[in-house]
C-alpha cells in the first residue's frame, strides 16, 4: 500500500526500470532478428546467383525455358 510520497517514488522508479528493461530486451531481440534475416537473405541470393548461371546450361528444353 502506498502510504507516502517516497513509496510512490519507489514504485514509479521500479516501474520505470521494468519498462526500460523490456524496451532494451525488445530492441536487442529486433536487432538480432534483423541480422539473422540479412544473413539468410544473403545466403539465399548467393545460392540463387549460383543456380541461375544460364551460360553453363546446355539443356534448354527444361521446365523453366520458354518455347
Amino acid at each position: 500500500m502506498i502510504e507516502s510520497i517516497s513509496d510512490f517514488l519507489s514504485l514509479a522508479v521500479t516501474i520505470g526500470f521494468c519498462v526500460a528493461g523490456i524496451v532494451a530486451l525488445v530492441d536487442a531481440s529486433m536487432k538480432h532478428r534483423e541480422e539473422n534475416l540479412k544473413r539468410h537473405e544473403e545466403l539465399y541470393y548467393r545460392y540463387y546467383d549460383a543456380i541461375s548461371d544460364d551460360s553453363s546450361d546446355e539443356d534448354e528444353t527444361g521446365l523453366y525455358y520458354e518455347d
